[in-house]
């Protein structure tokens, strides 16, 4: 080789080594500044290429290599779910001689949330070049090489129900669990079969409970659950018993939550219960948005309003370091719990007509009360017998249990007959009869029946086929409207109607809501006034006139419809659910609904009418069916009413409404008793029991 080609050899060589050099530089900067290296850096970091962004670091002083920073970078990446890396801020400034890049990298996991991380990082010059001094801190702070983000579930808790005078009666509680300690030396089999003796627990629960033991024991875990007992149903004397089994002990507030109705069957056809959702539930709940709902309220006020109950759990990502120590939260969703409900019920009202109706009941017997505000439609008390205990579903029912709790044998103790029934309304519906009577000048209060009555029976003019029209007793005067009120008498009623026809009974009583299901904050049965396929004849019509016939209304319809004699004449939306609130970490509440007083049916009856019928109504406590329940300071209306059931005939259904008049007070009671023809039933000492002021 020449001197001239050994030349040109050592000039290219010496440019290919430069070429080299700033390729090797080019992943931080070409350029030679604090600030272009600064946002080489930003770049690199939001390309998540982090290779790249290593190449701006000054690789002496407690670096660590580009493997560990890589993996450090891409750990905090996959744990978080990172979509984006973003930097809300970067500047460089230099004081004193000394250049500084302070900045904050924004991690995003999508449109959820994102995590930021505020630092301040030395630009140090070597050799004519900038490089960004690394910090342990400067890509999350607290986080180094073996550190773990764990993403952790924040449970959120069911709202609870209360009375209006804030008495709990739908909490979140645990169960009395029977939990064996885990330990080397226990002999657990034998622990295992003395819980077993005392619990009832089959061959196949044993091997579980066997199976979770072993690996708890393996696993290094301090306590396993054997065996629930809902909260209350575990006997003092049964609790001593099975905590004295060597290695057992009884745990009643952390292991297994439930949720507990403190009042049982007191409260039963109000709160319903709630339990685990099935499949369909659970999908429902997911569009709903509430993936993760483990309770989801099955009947009654849990179900109806389980949207608001329903909490929605929040999360966490914790920092732990390579030894599984906590080192910080590094974000957090917080649980939203569910909205408490506050019910319109008064807690010592609703004990009475639970206790009252069922100490008057016969076994034979089924029967519902019900206490109202009549100026409100606020429902105070609430009652259907025979009920159950909601706790029983917290857990997992027995087929064989359930069928005592719906069979005809147990009376249907599932069955909320204030709103499911559908019973004969009976003589209840004589002053809604004698309504359009009224308003269509049909008849007047002093209008007296034209008739003779033979026997206390009676046949109508013109074409009659059937049996005659009776009453139960002989009036002990004229028989006017009032007289036939006060001692309910079926003749004149039918003569009234008969009277008026068909074309002004008929679309009153649709008015009204018969053959409507009346609104309410529990599901109502639809009411009946006349089936599709049967003919209105002349006798059909005197039936319906007196409750009846096909007439079939729910209890709580009826009180809804006794509510027109205190508000002149407006029947009022019944009730059953005060507020809504919900509440945060400062107990701040938030009113998220509000009942107010509510018009059912405008002008269901003229304020005429309503003087006339009250001042008859007044009577039939002073002087006719409802004289027991005449109480000393009490000014009180009232309608008592029955109806037959079945072929036979054998099966009675036996009403009364009653309401505060002309007092300072308001108060509406309604009770309805069913059972064999034969028993008598004690509606009226269930209502005066309750109109007491106590």
């Amino acid at each position: 080789m020449n001197t001239k080609q050994t030349s040109r050899f050592f000039r290219g060589l010496c440019l290919a080594a430069l070429v080299i050099c700033l390729l090797c530089l080019a992943g931080c900067s070409a350029q030679n500044t604090a600030s272009s290296v600064a946002d080489a850096f930003v770049e690199a970091m939001q390309s998540q290429d982090f290779a790249a962004a290593y190449a701006c670091l000054w690789k002496r002083a407690g670096c660590v290599g580009e493997d560990t920073f890589v993996s450090n970078a891409q750990s905090i990446c996959d744990a978080l779910g990172v979509t984006a890396i973003t930097f809300s801020r970067h500047e460089v400034s230099v004081e004193g001689g000394k250049a500084r890049l302070s900045y904050t990298i924004v991690y995003h996991h999508g449109e959820d949330f994102a995590v930021e991380n505020e630092i301040t990082l030395f630009l140090l010059k070597e050799e004519g070049r900038y490089y960004l001094q690394y910090s342990e801190d400067m890509l999350l702070s607290g986080f180094s090489a073996g550190s773990r983000i764990v993403r952790s579930t924040l449970a959120g808790k069911r709202g609870e129900i209360f009375t209006a005078d804030k008495t709990a009666v739908a909490v979140n509680d645990y169960a009395d669990t029977v939990a064996i300690r885990v330990s080397e030396s226990l002999d657990v089999n034998s622990t295992i079969n003395a819980i077993a003796q005392r619990t009832g627990m089959t061959d196949e629960e044993m091997v579980k409970v066997r199976e979770k033991y072993n690996s708890a024991l393996e696993h290094n875990y301090g306590t396993v659950a054997a065996y629930v007992f809902a909260k209350g149903k575990l006997s003092n004397a049964l609790r001593t018993e099975l905590a004295a089994i060597e290695g057992v002990y009884i745990d009643s507030d952390s292991l297994t939550p439930q949720r507990y109705y403190p009042y049982g069957a007191v409260y039963a056809h109000i709160v319903g219960y709630a339990s685990t959702p099935n499949e369909e539930q659970a999908a429902s709940l997911a569009e709903q948005g509430f993936p993760d709902a483990t309770l989801v309220g099955k009947v009654g006020v849990e179900a109806q309003y389980d949207s608001y109950l329903q909490p929605k759990n929040g999360y966490a990502y914790r920092l732990y370091d390579a030894d599984g120590a906590f080192v910080r939260t590094v974000y957090e969703s917080p649980a939203q719990d569910g909205a408490d409900l506050f019910l319109t019920i008064d807690h010592d009202m609703q004990q009475k007509a639970y206790y009252k109706l069922a100490s008057e009941l016969s076994s034979a017997q089924t029967g519902v009360d019900l206490v109202l505000d009549p100026k409100t439609g606020f429902v105070e008390a609430m009652v259907s017998l025979p009920s159950y205990d909601p706790n029983l579903f917290s857990f997992p029912v027995s087929d064989a249990e359930y069928q005592k709790l719906t069979s005809p044998e147990s009376k249907q103790p599932l069955y909320n007959r204030v709103t499911s029934g559908l019973y004969p309304p009976g003589s209840i519906i004589k002053p809604f009869t004698a309504t359009p009577a009224l308003e269509n000048g049909v008849v007047t209060r002093y209008t007296v029946f034209p008739y003779a009555v033979s026997g206390n029976k009676w046949k109508p003019d013109g074409v009659w086929y059937w049996d005659p029209v009776t009453r139960n007793e002989t009036p002990d005067g004229p028989l006017d409207l009032d007289m036939a009120i006060r001692f309910s008498d079926n003749i004149y009623f039918s003569w009234i109607t008969l009277k008026m026809g068909e074309d002004r009974f008929m679309p009153y009583m649709e008015k009204i809501g018969i053959g409507k299901a009346v609104p309410f904050d529990l599901p109502t049965a639809t009411s009946n006034l006349l089936n599709d396929s049967t003919e209105l004849t002349r006798k059909m019509l005197s039936d319906l006139s007196f409750g009846h016939g096909e007439m079939l209304v729910t209890p709580i319809q009826a009180a809804s419809m006794y509510t027109v004699f205190q508000n002149g004449g407006d029947m009022l939306t019944p009730r059953l659910v005060l507020k809504i609130c919900r509440y945060d970490a400062q107990d701040a509440e938030e009113v998220l609904y509000e009942a107010a007083r509510e018009v059912y049916i405008a002008g269901a009856m003229q304020a005429d009418t309503v003087s006339i019928l009250t001042n008859s109504l007044k009577h039939v406590v002073t002087s006719g069916t409802a004289q027991s329940l005449q109480t000393p300071g009490l000014t009180l209306a009232a309608k008592t009413g029955t109806a037959l059931k079945g072929d036979d005939k054998t099966k009675k259904i036996a009403w009364i409404a009653a309401w505060y008049q002309d007092m300072s007070d308001d108060r509406l009671v309604l009770v309805m008793i069913e059972g064999p023809r034969s028993q008598s039933d004690r509606r009226h000492a269930v209502a005066k029991a309750l109109l007491q002021k106590d």
